[in-house]
């Protein structure tokens, strides 16, 4: 019985660990009505007339090192497939307002990290579709980082 027990338990931590690796995120865990539950639409126009508010938070889905290349100004990183940290979490919980995006319309990251929002029972979770390709078109601001290269 002790034997069994134990196999048990390493079949359970064996799936804890295959489901962390393979980039499980919370809202695949979504049951009932909190499934059918879709962050609204925004369009990068309605966005950008918030952009000086103090509770509404910017969250860009792009991996970390995508995030540091350029972002929009006020924005905080929480790459999809992974924990938002403290300061997302904190940043989420005193905004009115949670505006979510990616590189673009075909990025399927911003839609995970809002839907994650959503589990996680923020109200106010929308999508910006059109993502940093549609505000860099509307010349909207953002931040930049360039990589010197010190080749001579």
């Amino acid at each position: 019985m002790k034997n069994l027990l134990n196999h048990i338990l390493t079949l359970l931590n064996l799936a804890l660990a295959l489901a962390l690796v393979t980039g499980f995120h919370l809202s695949s865990t979504t049951t009932g009505s909190e499934s059918q539950r879709q962050p609204a639409l925004i369009d990068v126009a309605q966005a950008s007339k918030t952009l000086e508010s103090t509770d509404v938070v910017y969250i860009d889905a792009r991996p970390g090192e995508i995030y540091a290349q350029e972002h929009i100004p006020p924005a905080l990183s929480w790459p999809a497939g992974t924990k938002p940290t403290g300061e997302v979490l904190e940043a989420m919980r005193n905004a009115s307002k949670v505006i979510v995006y990616c590189d673009g319309p075909n990025c399927k990251a911003a839609e995970l990290v809002a839907n994650d929002a959503l589990f996680m029972h923020f109200d106010e979770v929308y999508l910006m579709r059109a993502g940093m390709e549609g505000w860099r078109e509307k010349g909207l601001p953002v931040v930049r980082m360039y990589q010197e290269n010190p080749q001579k």
